[in-house]
């Protein structure tokens, strides 16, 4: 299952979310869209996600609480994939400011994130 949206692209592979963000400045908008689509990809499942954040460019605090909340609707455990600064960052701001109410970590590569996610399958 594929989907794709302006914002990012989503896929569910063995039962894994997977999120890859566009080169994009996040706001309101464009992340009330981006979960909007997510759960329709879902169908009502519970599942856990990666979300691919290395292209994102910056997140505004809006963005960051609705995502926060409203994000983690039918998610189980969320794994950010980071490889540069601002990605890393972006993450570690969640992380720290939203305190996530689900099994949230960072990795630096795919491979990491997926094994973390396993185990909430």
């Amino acid at each position: 299952m594929l989907a794709e949206n302006d914002y990012a692209t989503y896929e569910i592979i063995d039962g894994v979310v997977h999120v890859i963000y566009k080169d994009i400045d996040l706001d309101i908008s464009s992340s009330v869209r981006i979960v909007k689509d997510r759960l329709k990809l879902q169908a009502g499942r519970f599942m856990p996600v990666l979300c691919d954040i290395r292209a994102i460019q910056g997140i505004d605090k809006a963005a960051r609480a609705y995502l926060s909340l409203e994000g983690s609707a039918f998610v189980n455990a969320v794994a950010f994939v980071v490889d540069s600064p601002v990605s890393e960052m972006l993450s570690d701001i969640y992380l720290t400011t939203n305190l996530p109410t689900i099994p949230t970590k960072s990795f630096l590569n795919s491979e990491e994130a997926i094994e973390f996610l396993n185990r909430f399958r």
